[in-house]
Formats: structure tokens, sequence, C-alpha cells
């Protein structure tokens, strides 16, 4: 049996494991961590992005660790354990190769795709992000920052833009948040209630007009069922943006029987067999936002 087509596949496969090693081994880490940084900040004015090291990927891309995102402010947006930034090798020969972006980020996992959009001008991307397995939303700062107050459970969505990276609010999109199994932090020393019961909440958005529409979002959980819609007008800093969101709550008898008849509210609605509807608005800004009960 001629031994010659076995030793060279033996052959072959010892230079490419060596090509390989001397690959991962001279790779500039500190050159391409700062090139990314770099570029992120000028796709993204006004937003840093910080990387703790850099690396290869397969298919062929970046891996990266410990990213996060920081407004200009010095806040952090979004971080994450760990990021990887992809070509499909079947796709390098396009002019405009998509490009995926996969992302483990609090306890859960982020899929997204940035592709050139056909006839669009020079810089004209649509992204595609898509929540795969569910984010902690206790272990999300920037949700806390903003809503001023402790908020847990599982974080999962979908967001659809279509625009210039740079800014992506001159753009158009859509999307859906949905938190489930969770709860939210009551600050009120007059209230007996610590956290109001979230079982679901599903939020619909689209973008447009450099304004973002809350088409419908819903609320279901122990304490109250809520339908509310309205606009968010983004600002930066974040928390300056403004709200203008209107809606009805009705809360349960469960919410009656954990704040007592002698509260405010059991005394208002002492003993009603069904709960009414409370028509609300919440307008102000995202760091100081004002209830009021229409």
């Amino acid at each position: 049996m001629d031994q010659k087509p076995k030793k060279f596949a033996l052959y072959a496969a010892f230079a490419l494991a060596c090509a390989v090693v001397f690959l991962v081994a001279l790779f500039p880490r500190d050159a391409a961590r700062e090139f990314v940084e770099t570029r992120f900040a000028q796709i993204a004015p006004g937003l840093s992005l910080s990387v703790g090291e850099a690396g290869l990927a397969w298919p062929p891309g970046l891996a990266l660790e410990s990213p996060s995102i920081y407004t200009s402010s010095g806040d952090r947006l979004f971080s994450m354990d760990s990021l990887e930034v992809s070509v499909s090798p079947f796709s390098l020969f396009s002019s405009t190769p998509p490009v995926k972006v996969s992302a483990a980020a609090y306890g859960g996992r982020v899929e997204a795709a940035v592709a050139r959009k056909p006839g669009g001008p020079d810089g004209y991307n649509q992204l595609d992000i898509l929540v795969t397995r569910a984010m902690d939303a206790s272990r999300m700062d920037a949700v806390a920052r903003l809503s001023g107050r402790e908020i847990t459970g599982s974080v999962t969505g979908r967001l659809t833009l279509t625009g210039p990276l740079a800014d992506p609010l001159s753009g158009r999109g859509s999307g859906n948040l949905t938190l489930k199994n969770g709860s939210v932090a009551v600050d009120n020393p007059m209230l007996a209630l610590k956290a109001l019961n979230v079982e679901t909440l599903s939020v619909d958005l689209e973008l447009a007009g450099r304004t973002v529409k809350i088409t419908r979002a819903e609320l279901s959980g122990l304490h109250a069922q809520a339908t509310a819609q309205g606009l968010l007008y983004p600002r930066s800093p974040l928390a300056g943006s403004r709200v203008d969101i209107q809606g009805t709550v009705a809360p349960t008898q469960e919410l009656f029987k954990e704040l007592g008849a002698d509260s405010p509210l059991g005394m208002a609605l002492g003993g009603r067999s069904s709960s009414p509807r409370i028509r609300f608005r919440i307008s102000g800004t995202l760091a100081d936002p004002r209830l009021e009960l229409l």
C-alpha cells in the first residue's frame, strides 16, 4: 500500500497546526483591542467601548473579553462577559459582508447581525438584535440607574434598526422587550408593600423621527393589571430623556390585602368586590418622572 498520500496528509496537518499556533501566539492583542475601541468611538460618537482583552475567533473574527459600553459622562450602559464579532467565510468576497455578533451578558445571550442596506447611502445599515437566552434584570446596572429602583426578572426581546450606525436615532426601527417572573421595588415609606410583583411586562416599540413610540405596554401580575401607550424623546444624557405615557391600571384584591384595610388605597376602595380601572399619566424625564391620576 502506498504510504505517500498518508504521509502527505500528516505533514499538511502538522503544518496547519503549526500555522495556527504561531498565528494565535503572534496575534497583536493590544493593537487589536485599541483598534476596536477607536473604531467604536468613530462609529458611535458620545459612547466609548472598553475591552479587557482581544483574541481570535472562528469563523474569522475577533473575540473580546469583558467589553463594556459607556456614555460620555462615564455611566456604564451595557457590559458583557464576552463578545465575538465574525464574518461568514462564504461572504468574504462580498464588498459589504454581513457582520455577526454574539455576546454573553447578564447571564443571557444576545445575537446580532449588521448588514449594509441595499440602495442606501454610505454607512446606512440594518441592525437586528435578538436575546436568545434571557438576561437577569437585577444585574443590569443601567436599568436600576435609569428607573431609580431595583428591578428583578428575566429579560428577553428583539430589536431591528435601519439607519446610520453613527446616529441610530435618525433611522427607523421596531422591537419588543419582555420582563417575566420579576418585581419592581416600591420606594414609598407610606406603603407596606415593598415590591410590585410582575408576572409579565411586554412593551412594543417603534422608532421614527428621533422619537420612540410605545405602541403597546401590558402588565400582568399578582398586584395589578395595566395597559399603556406613549412617547419617549431620547436625549443625551439618557437620564434626561422625556417621557409622556398614559394608560389604565386595575389593582387586584391581593394588593388591597397586602396594603391593609387602613391604608389610603384600602379605605378609598373599601371592600369592593371588583377592582376599578384607574387612569394615569407618567411625564417628565427618566431621572425624575411624575405620576398623575386622571
